[in-house]
């Protein structure tokens, strides 16, 4: 599709405020949506790798509950003392994003790592016994 990028970003001018309303009536957050992020799936593990600009990653907290990876953070635009903001485009608030990695994921098949903004998640597909699976019909 030629005007890609153009779509998407009519779509998320649209969709941006919608998911901000949604963040602060059902949790009373202020959700900013935007974490882009790109899956790659392999062989052997699959990997996530998120936009988290300007985040530490010890303000970046991933969770694992019930096969959903969530990766959540605040943004805090930034205070210049001794100025008065006339114009921004930073947006504060925080920001999530839920990925389904399959219910045998444990949280030992998962790393992460963070370099440049770019948080980088490697999910190990876990190996499953078949013959677990198997029940003996007696």
């Amino acid at each position: 599709m030629e005007n890609y990028e153009e779509l998407r970003e009519a779509c998320n001018a649209y969709a941006d405020p919608l998911f901000n309303l949604f963040g602060q009536v059902f949790t009373g957050d202020n959700f900013v949506p935007g974490m882009r992020a790109d899956i790659y799936k392999g062989e052997k593990e699959n990997k996530i790798v998120a936009e988290v600009p300007g985040v530490k990653k010890e303000d970046i907290k991933l969770t694992l509950d019930k096969g959903a990876l969530t990766i959540s953070y605040e943004v805090k635009s930034p205070a210049l003392e001794g100025f008065k903001r006339a114009y921004s485009e930073i947006t504060s608030g925080k920001r999530m994003r839920t990925f389904s990695v399959g219910a045998d994921v444990k949280k030992e098949n998962i790393s992460a790592s963070l370099d440049n903004g770019l948080l980088t998640i490697t999910i190990t597909k876990p190996v499953v016994d078949e013959s677990e699976k198997l029940i003996d019909i007696l």
